[in-house]
């Protein structure tokens, strides 16, 4: 044995030290006792060496004490032997403590520990206290033992601790002050004694100095704990206290040395690994510490630092951690692609986000490349984004600022470059807003960033300090092309199509044909909401033969949304059939933003129309937040979202959402849109009972629709909107034209009769793939529907309970798309399932 290896008389605490009995630590050292080994490992200042001592105080237990230090004597006994025999013999319990076990040669331990094991005595039990895990070697010793460990997070005082361990020392304190303690200290003994020592010097006993305490703990980790670490170690800590959050895969990717991470893990008090989230988390007192040391890093240093955390967040879809360490690394330039990556697919939520990360002050930038694309943050993104949260007035009002300044200054490469997106934003900003203001002016705009357009292409690239020309032209659609509001002038509709078509020349160079097409996907638009099917099918054949030459798949996949619907209702199965596979092929080989938002909007009002909402995507089904979704399809996939819950027979919440699109700045700010709303408010409150209101919605309807004859959005309802006619002509208030109502009813049910011939024809072709989908018993619970029996004959016929009738019944409708038993019997009838199954029983 080494000769520096000394015994001790565990049940002596120094008597100039201050120690509380903290009972909570001793029942859990008196549980953890009943295994042969206990381990308590914990960092310096943990109370490790007086919670054991306390503990065997109170358990009134013999112990012997071996600690490496030599600040004890000798109790009595056979010098040569440090854990004498006759201690061992006249004890029931012994318990021997093997202190500063991480001081200790490894062969030392090892060898200490299988000399006394060989002595034979199964009832002695040994605690190791250390600042890190035991070696495996040590702990295979035990192998047939199990080893209790108790680790520095079931050490740190608890509010009620601190407090008692105040009074212990004389100290009166408020209970927000011990709150405060422990919010600084996270129960950390040392630290929790360094607090008490900086309230015994302050005056009164009563002022709690932070500062001083922080000081102190300071100087101890420096001098107990960091000198000790690695010098790479070190660096890397210091590092890390730059971001907030610490995933393990996050660590892996911003370590450069991978023994880092494995060193770090030994000082498992300060930072601590969460498996189950594969997180680290740090004492909040050390995290202060490492900032203080933050300093010892150059910038170069932290940019690199944070840009390699912002593409981790970028690879793993975290987008608001990424733009806050681009914005710290200084990498202006990457905020601007991630912008412009995904402009039309961000989330309301993230919108604002990014725009309060415009509005702070410019960090970090080392470069004059930099420098200038904050510049271009400031001036263009932040306004566009403006745009994008409906905040029309404030965007208005800072391009102009814009505007006004660098059209002051002298002419630059930047500056021009800047005010041909200033005033590219300007006609923008007026044509989204010309659904409000009325005015068609938008086009002055245009040919003014056209000029400036001009003027930066004679430039050489290289004299563009940032090259924003990369920027793409992607400009949103919105719901309806034909931006016009409620309630409409005359010709109004018009001018806004001839206003657009004009404008389209002018930015066939500076907006890469952003607009190409557009014109002619409104006429189609609004010859369709006229009903006008022919002249409309004419447009938007027309609009996708531009669209396709200039690869603008946005305006593609609404034209071919309209051609859908326009065949949908001529009953042109093949040629409804091949659009749907075109729009499918749109889907899955484009690269627009947000196009599977889009995609599955689309597809749902066709499956609604056709009786099979359960087909639609599921995030349709459910109510969402808009500031979760993406601005281009917001109002659209509300009005699918509402037709789907009026399909469901779930009128209530198809009028919540209704009711919210008549709001500003929502799909009922359209002439198109709000006359929609308004027809399907009117047959779900119908449907409701609710017959003054349903009227009211109705007769609403049709004065907005009047002055342009838009009777499409009535036709298309089908034979829910006939139903709602017949009753209107009845009705006794009613100031509608009979000669109105009855066109709509004829064309309405000529609609419904060929949307049915299709629907069944559709679930021939499509379904019969799938009736295979049908149980056994889903399939002859349908069979005795087809006789006519009740659920309680079923149940008998059977042999089941009426519950797993209820059940099978149900699932025979879902997957049917049947609202009844007659509907699936229909439905089963025309796709031939019950003629299958009839014809397999004669068979056998």
């Amino acid at each position: 044995m080494e000769k520096n290896l000394i015994l001790r008389d565990a049940t002596v605490i120094p008597a100039n030290q201050t120690y509380i009995e903290r009972p909570r630590i001793n029942q859990l050292l008196e549980k953890a006792i009943q295994s042969r080994v206990v381990a308590v490992v914990a960092e310096g200042g943990c109370g490790k060496t007086r919670a054991v001592c306390s503990f065997l105080q109170d358990y009134h237990v013999a112990a012997i004490w071996l600690q490496f230090s030599g600040g004890y004597a000798a109790s009595a006994g056979d010098a040569g032997e440090p854990v004498p025999d006759h201690f061992l013999r006249e004890n029931s319990e012994p318990v021997l403590v093997l202190d500063d076990l991480h001081l200790y040669r490894e062969e030392t331990v090892v060898g200490f520990i299988e000399h006394i094991l060989s002595k034979g005595f199964p009832k002695l039990k040994i605690v190791l206290i250390s600042r890190s895990d035991p070696a495996d070697r040590i702990l295979q010793i035990f192998s047939k033992d199990a080893v209790v460990r108790i680790s520095g997070e079931d050490l740190r005082f608890t509010e009620a601790e601190i407090r008692d361990y105040m009074l212990i020392r004389n100290i009166g304190v408020s209970p927000e002050t011990v709150s405060e303690i422990y919010r600084d200290t996270e129960g950390w003994a040392i630290a929790v004694h360094l607090a008490s020592q900086t309230l015994m010097i302050s005056s009164a006993n009563k002022t709690y100095s932070r500062s001083a305490t922080l000081a102190n703990m300071f100087r101890f980790i420096e001098t107990e704990i960091f000198q000790g670490l690695p010098e790479n170690l070190q660096k890397f800590l210091v590092m890390l206290s730059l971001i907030d959050t610490w995933s393990a895969d996050l660590l892996e990717e911003l370590c450069t040395d991978p023994g880092c991470i494995k060193k770090m893990n030994r000082i498992s008090f300060f930072i601590r690994y969460d498996a189950a989230l594969k997180t680290y988390g740090m004492h909040n007192m050390f995290l202060k510490f490492l900032r203080e040391k933050q300093g010892s890093l150059t910038e170069e240093e932290k940019r690199a630092f944070y840009s390699k955390a912002a593409q981790w967040y970028l690879k793993n879809d975290m987008p608001e951690d990424a733009l806050i360490y681009l914005k710290k690394a200084g990498d202006y330039s990457g905020i601007i692609d991630f912008v412009y990556a995904f402009l039309g697919n961000m989330p309301r939520d993230l919108v604002s986000f990014l725009l309060d990360l415009c509005e702070s002050p410019e960090t970090g930038a080392a470069q004059p490349s930099q420098r200038t694309a904050h510049e271009f943050i400031c001036t263009v993104i932040r306004p566009r984004l403006l745009i994008i949260l409906d905040r029309f007035d404030d965007a208005a009002v800072e391009i102009r600022e814009t505007i006004v300044r660098y059209e002051a200054m002298s002419s630059s490469p930047m500056g021009n470059m800047i005010l041909y997106y200033a005033y590219r934003l300007l006609g923008l900003l007026s044509l989204f807003s010309s659904i409000y203001t009325k005015r068609c002016d938008f086009g002055m705009f245009f040919e003014r960033a056209q000029d400036y357009y001009i003027q930066i292409s004679t430039f050489p690239k290289e004299s563009l300090e940032y090259a924003v020309m990369k920027i793409p032209s992607y400009t949103d659609i919105g719901p309806y092309i034909c931006r016009v509001g409620y309630p409409a002038d005359e010709d109004e509709i018009q001018n806004f199509i001839e206003a657009l078509a004009r404008t389209i020349p002018v930015l066939g160079n500076s907006m890469g044909d952003a607009f190409y097409g557009l014109d002619d996907l409104a006429w189609a638009e609004f010859a369709f909401y006229q009903g006008d099917l022919i002249r409309s099918e004419v447009f938007a054949q027309r609009a996708i033969r531009k669209a396709r030459e200039k690869k603008r798949c946005d305006t593609e996949t609404h034209a071919l949304f309209y051609l859908i619907r326009i065949n949908l209702a001529a009953g042109r199965q093949e040629q409804t059939e091949d659009l749907l596979k075109q729009l499918d092929g749109e889907y899955i080989q484009g690269d627009a933003p947000g196009r599977r938002a889009v995609y599955d909007i689309f597809k749902g009002w066709f499956y609604i129309h056709l009786g099979q909402g359960r087909r639609i995507a599921p995030w349709l089904k459910i109510d969402i937040d808009k500031n979760y979704i993406p601005p281009i399809i917001h109002g659209l996939d509300m009005m699918v979202r509402a037709k789907y819950f009026y399909g469901e027979k779930r009128c209530p919440l198809a009028l919540a959402l209704l009711g919210n699109q008549l709001e500003p700045n929502s799909l009922g700010a359209f002439l198109f849109g709000r006359i929609e709303v308004k027809v399907l408010e009117a047959l779900c409150l119908y449907r409701e009972k609710k017959r003054e209101e349903a009227f009211r919605a109705f007769d609403e309807a049709y004065r907005m629709a009047e002055s342009n004859a838009l009777d499409m959005p009535f036709i298309e309802l089908g034979k829910d909107m006939r139903t709602l006619v017949s009753w209107a002509v009845k009705y006794e208030s009613c100031g509608i034209p009979a000669g109105w109502l009855e066109q709509i009813r004829r064309k309405s049910t000529a609609y419904a009769k060929k949307l049915f011939v299709f629907a069944e024809e559709y679930r021939k072709r499509e379904y019969v793939k799938d009736s295979s989908a049908l149980s056994p018993r889903e399939l002859a619970v349908l069979i005795c529907l087809s006789r006519g029996l009740t659920r309680e004959e079923i149940a008998r016929d059977q042999s089941i309970s009426i519950n797993t009738v209820k059940s099978a019944v149900k699932r025979v409708y879902y997957k049917l798309s049947a609202v009844n038993r007659a509907d699936a019997v229909r439905i089963a009838a025309g796709l031939g399932i019950l003629q299958n199954t009839e014809n397999n029983k004669n068979l056998s």
